[in-house]
């Protein structure tokens, strides 16, 4: 116990004579890094005279565009033809050449974006478009804007969530237009979604695939690629007779702008009417 009594005190009068003599640390200002802002003003776009491929001409760098974003794409003639192809075939694509400077995305971008086939948002439509997965939507209205050629699929067996003003106003003028309808069942329902297209006009080439009876796909398409000019005639004819295309002895759901409809009757709900056959 003595001992231990001893060895406690001798190295307590140590640590205290050595606390005694240090000297209080002083505090450091802390460092402040300054961050460069970028400028709010657009800079200039570089004239890239060092790199090679901007000393091509412009028709040599359009086909490496071409090769690069859009080799397989239909042009404007072959719309048609491609519109009667069963499938498609993956198109090659790559688009990582945009990001490399300003100046070739600003030369390349249209060709990404005018010459491929989107995929339309199915309750959206034109909004959130996307041209290889749904989880990388295209968000921007301008780059939106130069989309002209559009995919949609329509389930007919579920509730839209669009109306037909919605769809006219996103589609009419487009220059391809495929609506693929489909059903979890097959005869679960009828067609009448169908009906919220049957206000789009100006289209260059329209096609409606999959389950959709067969006469009725070939009328849509048909009044899909009417010029907008026709239709302001027709409504101006329709005004003239009462609000309503119709003959003698003939309803309003029997003829559609003067023309006659054959599948309009083959449901007993009516094509026009929402919701499943009972």
């Amino acid at each position: 116990m003595a001992t231990s009594n001893y060895y406690a005190m001798h190295f307590n009068a140590c640590h205290m004579q050595k606390c005694g003599n240090t000297h209080a640390l002083q505090s450091e200002e802390p460092h402040i890094t300054q961050h460069h802002l970028t400028p709010s003003r657009p800079q200039p776009m570089a004239s890239q005279n060092q790199s090679i491929l901007f000393l091509l001409p412009a028709e040599l760098r359009n086909q490496i565009y071409y090769e690069l974003l859009c080799s397989n794409t239909p042009s404007r003639k072959g719309l048609h033809e491609y519109s009667q192809q069963r499938t498609h075939a993956a198109q090659p694509v790559y688009p990582a050449i945009l990001s490399t400077c300003q100046r070739i995305h600003q030369e390349a971008q249209g060709l990404l974006y005018s010459t491929h086939t989107f995929h339309a948002h199915t309750s959206l439509l034109t909004s959130l478009p996307h041209l290889v997965s749904p989880l990388k939507p295209i968000v921007n209205a301008s780059t939106i804007a130069k989309i002209s050629r559009w995919h949609l699929d329509i389930r007919l067996d579920t509730d839209p969530q669009f109306t037909e003003a919605q769809a006219t106003r996103a589609f009419s003028g487009a220059e391809y237009l495929e609506i693929h309808a489909w059903q979890s069942q097959f005869g679960g329902c009828d067609d009448s979604v169908l009906s919220l297209f049957k206000g789009i006009r100006g289209v260059k080439v329209a096609r409606v695939t999959g389950c959709a009876e067969a006469e009725l796909a070939r009328w849509l398409e048909e009044s899909m690629m009417m010029p907008l000019e026709k239709e302001e005639e027709e409504q101006a004819r329709d005004v003239e007779m009462g609000g309503c295309a119709t003959s003698v002895g003939g309803g309003c759901e029997e003829k559609m702008g003067g023309a006659e409809v054959p599948w309009l009757q083959q449901s007993g709900s009516g094509a026009w009417n929402f919701g499943n056959i009972e």
